[in-house]
């Protein structure tokens, strides 16, 4: 997330953090830089699958790009707190599978 919206960061497939033991061959890694401005943002599934009444995927990227574009500094708090409100305003009942959302910047 940052200034000109957000992003999707291209890499391979592969088992989600803490798992690589698991893997049968070697994983690859993929380093992205992480320009000053912008966040990193890292999130579970009850993020990207709470959905509204319609029955639709709450859409992470596009509501991000939405509120923060434009933003020349975002704050990693910001980003946690918006998506906590965001998601619970999206959702069609109040229970909501386990959301987790972990926002890093540099300094």
């Amino acid at each position: 997330v940052g200034p000109n919206g957000a992003r999707i960061l291209a890499t391979a497939p592969a088992l989600p953090l803490g798992l690589k033991e698991l893997s049968p061959v070697p994983g690859l890694t993929t380093l992205h830089k992480l320009p000053h401005g912008e966040v990193l943002v890292l999130y579970t599934d009850g993020i990207s699958e709470a959905r509204n009444s319609d029955g639709d995927f709450y859409p992470v990227l596009e509501r991000l790009a939405e509120h923060f574009r434009g933003t020349q500094r975002t704050d990693p708090e910001a980003v946690v707190a918006f998506l906590e409100t965001d998601t619970r305003n999206w959702s069609a009942t109040s229970e909501a599978d386990d959301q987790a959302v972990l926002a890093m910047a540099l300094i």
